[in-house]
């Protein structure tokens, strides 16, 4: 519970900034079911994982959040906590945390004792004009036509922002479920089934507007120093208030899933992850063409594994072809195929539906350098024997494929930019008595691939558990350098010690 100069503190922050909203716990021997303690609950609660699925973080819940509805209102709290934390009042220390979609697996977006900055009300989208002249990107290459920027608000949800996006004629690479925060998303790497084409979400960025630890407020362009640390080091250098990010005049695509007989479950992994690996290395990536793979449960096939298929380029001559040779690969029977030409708002709130929210459990991730290893197969194999028989609990595999973004790699520390495969295990219940089995499933797989010397060294960041690898080693040696000397530069007093990934205060 917030101690009594912190509530007092921000208590008065609230009377001196009517606009702004702010949600404490409700003090011993207030109204537990009042509409303050209520509105605070509720706030806890907003996240993919069930607060039961983190006892001991829904046993320290933060200080309170502020919900600012403008970059304006960030920067007054943001300088309010500096004041505080100057030791302008009282001592007190104000830490503050940064959270939107709330899917971030272990909480570390609502730590205790931290003012969280609910940024969900800075959600504009509008596009801003021609990006032809920035570097990276894949428009105008044939594939894509040129892109365009859009500035996105700071807490757009991925649900909000394609249909926006949809509105204005345009769409970019997203997370898969609505619910997700666009901004966290993106500056964490930002995997996508359209990643093969248009590249990672982090390649989407070509500018930002950030707040910085003092309250100032800075715009950020692609050559700035300060652009390196938000393509792939999140919010360590700030509040990111506001994103530039590339945009394509995309109306529809094909979008769809091809589901195998997956009755000898074993066999048909070794025979889609060999056939494909031989698909890719003897056809190379056709112009167009993205996807990832999905073992989920599927109705009255149950568990299938699952290649989700985009085309993503206006001339479709080559989609058919591709899709033929998917279906036909050796040893695989295709027994399902629900292909067709969809709007890029609706073909991802058709794919939300997968995604439970509130689920018990836990995530974990690594990476892969390739799927032809006899040692993943056999790993992966053998998980499925164990894999609960949950609705909500699914493997993902998405594929890196770096010449969709290998010009926007200068100024970015995401890793790695070598072409690789992150393998995402989503142990999730909504049955909270079966939470531990589904989040138990999930971590054993991720350690018999790293244990067994498959897995990469480091792995996606945004899904990496604090404490599971060293977090210098989800970045090259040499852009970890930079990152620490960017955190010093700007948040040497630890402002942003919350920020994902930690770094903590160095």
């Amino acid at each position: 519970m917030a101690t009594l100069s912190t509530t007092h503190l921000l208590t008065q922050f609230s009377h001196q900034h009517p606009t702004i909203k702010v949600v404490i716990p409700a003090e011993e021997g207030d109204n537990a079911e009042g509409s303050a303690a209520t509105a605070f609950r509720e706030l806890t609660e907003a996240t993919y994982f069930a607060p039961a699925s983190h006892p001991a973080a829904a046993a320290n819940p933060p200080l309170g959040f502020a919900q600012p509805r403008s970059a304006a209102e960030v920067r007054q709290i943001v300088a309010w906590a500096a004041a505080v934390n100057a030791g302008q009042a009282a001592g007190a220390r104000m830490p503050l945390s940064v959270r939107v979609g709330g899917h971030e697996p272990w909480k570390r977006s609502t730590p205790r004792g931290a003012l969280v900055l609910d940024l969900r009300g800075l959600r504009e989208v509008e596009i801003e004009g021609s990006s032809a002249g920035h570097e990276g990107g894949t428009g105008g290459d044939g594939v894509l036509p040129p892109p365009a920027v859009a500035k996105v608000g700071g807490g757009v949800l991925t649900g909000d922002l394609v249909a926006r996006l949809a509105e204005l004629g345009y769409a970019t690479p997203t997370a898969a479920s609505t619910s997700v925060g666009y901004v966290g998303w993106a500056t964490l790497g930002g995997y996508s089934g359209m990643a093969s084409v248009m590249g990672m979400g982090v390649d989407q960025i070509v500018g930002a507007t950030v707040v910085t630890a003092d309250g100032g407020m800075v715009q950020v362009n692609e050559d700035d120093e300060m652009m390196f640390g938000i393509r792939g080091g999140g919010g360590n250098v700030g509040v990111i208030v506001e994103l530039r990010i590339r945009v394509y005049a995309v109306q529809k695509y094909l979008a769809g899933n091809i589901v195998y007989d997956s009755s000898n479950m074993s066999q048909t992994i070794k025979n889609f992850f060999t056939g494909y690996t031989a698909l890719i290395e003897q056809e190379g990536m056709p112009a167009g063409f993205s996807g990832q793979l999905v073992f989920a449960k599927i109705p009255k096939l149950g568990r299938s594994l699952v290649f989700t298929f985009l085309w993503l380029s206006h001339d479709q001559s080559g989609a058919a072809a591709q899709i033929a040779r998917l279906k036909s690969l050796p040893g695989l029977h295709a027994v399902a195929d629900t292909i067709a030409e969809h709007k890029p708002h609706e073909w991802i709130a058709m794919s939300s539906k997968m995604v439970a929210v509130g689920v018990h459990g836990g995530t974990k991730a690594v990476n892969v350098p390739s799927l032809a290893d006899d040692t993943l197969i056999d790993v992966i194999a053998r998980s499925m024997t164990t894999m609960p028989d949950l609705p909500e609990t699914a493997l993902t595999i998405q594929q890196y494929w770096p010449t969709a973004s290998e010009k926007a790699v200068r100024q970015s520390c995401f890793a790695p930019r070598r072409a690789h495969f992150m393998i995402l295990a989503i142990g999730a219940s909504l049955d909270p008595t079966r939470g531990d089995e589904a989040r138990d499933w999930a971590f054993e797989l991720c350690a018999q691939l790293r244990s067994r010397g498959v897995a990469l060294k480091g792995g996606y960041v945004a899904q990496t558990m604090p404490g599971d690898v060293p977090i210098e080693e989800c970045f090259d040696g040499e852009d970890w350098k930079r990152l620490t000397v960017l955190k010093r530069k700007y948040d040497r007093n630890g402002a942003w010690q919350y920020a994902v990934p930690q770094m903590g205060r160095l």
